[in-house]
């Protein structure tokens, strides 16, 4: 490590997480809870990193660290095994009530309606001063979409699934290519009229078909009837790969049921979700959810109820219902779930998001979002506008987004109540649904329904990785400049934001510094030499600090 590094004046913090949890840059007081020291660093020497919990672990700085409006660098080693879903907040210091401080996670968002997983394991770091919001902006509409069910983020680009409802229509995968445009990605073989999964999965991206009935949100029927039900592994050249039919092993089309709900039913394949570092399938037509095991073969594994969509939290699987009387459920392995309780007065639980710890769910019909307590309990937030049903739901920068039916609007959870964003469908409809949401190119991207038009927006200042956080031991730099946001994997610049005068963000608020939690979740991984600079790192010097 140059001298330059070390301990200049800059450095206003520094942990290295190896005896001790102590600020060793300045001796502010520090707090550490449920924190293990005496792990392996990334040298490979003992005692020289701390394990962080997922559900309780924390660090905190007590008082001295001021993020102001001048530039600052956060560096440090974190090591999640890659099969950890959520690895957690790495650093927080952020006031919830005036949106106003920094944000640098691991995220992963989960439980969204169809797609569950639109971001995995996805670097984040942003920073907002309650002020800089942009409008939203029209990102184009992929194809003939009514809706993009699915929007998914893998390897540095935004996909999503349609529905596509006219007689010759396909529900298609298309990717995103800026300035409105849309590029088809292959062509759906079941030729189904909705994609309403995507994943990636073992470094590929995956793709369930469907056949998607629009009378639910009071549109015509459907023009192209054809049943979907099987799940395709997309290579690099757009090549379509089927994985097998959930459910109906070795089935052709002819054999799905065309019409109706039914247990039988399965010409959907919905809910791809990656747990513990394996693949599973629902469908919203019927009851159950299918553990991928290679090749064309899918195990059912339970439970015997029609799901909505899966969440992971706290390293458990949740299976959220369409039902008033079956509780949300938890996945305990092998063809076990045990029940969690439910929202009262809940019959749909569609959308989950973690956040400060929480597992927060979306509800219908009273349009609420729920927090879950532990145990079997639950507690209700404020009703999302005047709504009947809670949808997409996203953590963007620190705060919670949620969208809801029947207008078409995006709202923002602040406190224990829901802000009007704005309404990103105007279709003369009866009902409009803001059904996906996704962070992409440090943009918080919405899909609605039935214009089939995916929209973004901006809350201060944010850059992501857009990649699936690798797993062992890796470093971390986020860098605040004059003019930009920059942020580091192993010495790489792999995201910066725009230029603009960042000196406009006063992020001082006052509280604690957190390493290893924040707004998203507690940190499920190690940690190791965590600094804080008041000054500008440049690419020599983050290359430096990145050295082993």
């Amino acid at each position: 490590m140059s001298n330059e590094l070390s301990y200049a004046a800059d450095l206003i913090g520094h942990w290295p997480l190896a005896d001790d949890t102590d600020d060793h840059a300045r001796g502010r007081t520090t707090h550490a809870c449920d924190v293990t020291l005496g792990e392996t660093g990334p040298s490979g020497k003992v005692n020289t990193a701390a394990r962080f919990n997922g559900v309780s672990s924390v660090v905190e700085v007590t008082a001295g660290i001021n993020l102001t409006s001048n530039p600052f660098t956060l560096s440090m080693w974190v090591n999640s095994e890659a099969k950890i879903d959520i690895v957690g907040d790495l650093l927080s210091q952020f006031d919830l009530e005036k949106r106003r401080g920094v944000n640098l996670s691991v995220a992963t968002q989960g439980g969204m309606t169809s797609t569950t997983q639109p971001n995995r394991r996805q670097i984040q770091f942003g920073i907002d001063d309650g002020k800089q919001d942009t409008d939203w902006q029209d990102a184009g509409r992929p194809g003939n979409a009514t809706l993009a069910t699915a929007l998914l983020v893998s390897k540095e680009q935004l996909y999503a699934g349609t529905v596509e409802l006219g007689e010759n229509d396909v529900g298609q995968v298309y990717r995103y290519d800026g300035a409105q445009r849309w590029e088809p990605i292959g062509k759906n073989p079941m030729r189904s009229n909705a994609v309403p999964t995507l994943t990636e999965f073992d470094g590929d991206l995956y793709a369930g078909v469907g056949r998607h009935m629009p009378e639910g949100s009071c549109l015509p029927p459907a023009l192209n009837k054809r049943p979907g039900g099987k799940v395709f592994r997309i290579d690099s050249g757009g090549e379509w790969h089927d994985v097998g039919h959930p459910g109906l092993e070795g089935a052709t089309p002819d054999d799905v049921p065309v019409v109706g709900y039914s247990t039988n039913k399965a010409d959907d394949a919905s809910l791809l979700t990656v747990y513990d570092g394996d693949l599973y399938c629902a469908t919203q037509h019927r009851p159950g959810i299918y553990k991928y095991e290679g090749g064309t073969s899918w195990k059912f594994i339970g439970p015997d109820n029609r799901l909505m969509t899966l969440a992971v939290y706290h390293g458990k699987l949740y299976a959220l219902n369409n039902s008033h009387s079956v509780p949300i459920l938890r996945y305990e392995g092998g063809s076990d779930w045990v029940p969690v309780g439910r929202p009262e007065g809940s019959t749909q639980t569609y959308a989950a998001v973690i956040h400060q710890g929480h597992m927060h769910v979306g509800t219908w019909p009273t349009c609420e979002v729920w927090r879950y307590d532990g145990g079997e309990e639950w507690e209700t937030l404020r009703r999302v506008g005047y709504g009947t049903e809670v949808m997409g739901m996203a953590l963007y920068n620190g705060k919670v987004y949620a969208g809801q039916l029947p207008m078409g609007a995006v709202y923002r959870l602040d406190g224990r109540s829901f802000t009007f964003m704005s309404q990103l469908d105007d279709s003369n409809v009866g009902l409009r649904r803001v059904w996906g949401m996704a962070v992409y190119d440090g943009k918080l991207f919405a899909s609605a329904l039935p214009s089939g038009h995916i929209k973004s927006f901006t809350a201060g200042k944010l850059v992501s990785s857009d990649a699936v956080f690798p797993g062992g031991w890796q470093h971390i730099a986020a860098v605040r400049d004059d003019s930009r946001l920059r942020l580091y994997l192993n010495g790489r610049m792999i995201a910066w934001s725009d230029r603009s005068p960042l000196a406009q963000y006063d992020l001082d608020n006052g509280l604690p510094l957190k390493i290893g939690f924040g707004t998203h979740d507690y940190l499920n991984g190690l940690l190791s030499d965590v600094r804080v600079y008041g000054s500008a790192c440049d690419d020599r010097q983050i290359a430096a600090l990145a050295e082993r």
